[in-house]
């Protein structure tokens, strides 16, 4: 049985990055690490990868678009377009967390680690595999992650310098994050709904009530 034909899309950590995959095979590619004007952008990006391949959005089984942890407005409008595309083309969305899609990343053999992207303010976004703590995203204050002693796959970040060395089990590329989104997706692994997940909550706060 052929594997589907998947486009991966990914602006949740800033940048761009799309993947037009069949399983593990990525058939044409765009990756930008950094991208102010990504809502401008994302949809001449995704046109020009169908033309490379000679497809079209009818030719798509499904969309796999990560939805979060991440900066606001990344995720929302990878998750805006690729449910557009999705109902346009009539094809399914298939959501996939940012800090899953870094696990691979993970050295052969490592059983308990855990996964980390910034959050700011001196804390990150991190969630626990194989059993380590923080079964489910979360966001907690750096030095609790290095409280729990545990090995760390991060991301290429100033915040890394409060980690003690030999803490960091690997350095993750989030520009791949829309093939290994498309690789989730093909395997059936650690998928979620196509919904923002936003952990820390609105910095605006509802004005208290006069009387």
């Amino acid at each position: 049985m052929q594997s589907p034909l998947l486009l991966g899309i990914d602006t949740a950590l800033g940048g761009l990055s799309l993947s037009l995959c069949r399983g593990d095979e990525e058939i044409a590619g765009i990756r930008h690490p950094t991208l102010n004007d990504q809502a401008a952008q994302l949809v001449p990006s995704i046109e020009a990868i169908l033309r490379e391949a000679g497809r079209s959005y009818a030719d798509l089984d499904g969309i796999a678009v990560t939805v979060g942890p991440g900066g606001f407005t990344g995720v929302r409008i990878g998750l805006a377009t690729a449910r557009a595309v999705g109902f346009a083309a009539g094809k399914p969305v298939h959501g996939v967390t940012t800090l899953a899609l870094m696990a691979p990343s993970a050295p052969a053999g490592l059983t308990h680690f855990l996964c980390a992207l910034p959050a700011g303010r001196e804390q990150v976004y991190v969630q626990g595999f194989g059993g380590a703590p923080y079964a489910e995203p979360v966001m907690v204050p750096i030095e609790e992650i290095v409280a729990t002693g545990l090995p760390c796959v991060v991301t290429e970040q100033p915040w890394t310098d409060a980690l003690p060395k030999d803490r960091i089990a690997a350095m993750h590329d989030p520009a791949r994050h829309a093939y290994l989104a498309c690789c989730a997706v093909s395997r059936h692994e650690g998928l979620a709904a196509p919904l923002p997940l936003y952990i820390r909550p609105p910095d605006a706060k509802p004005q208290a009530p006069l009387v």
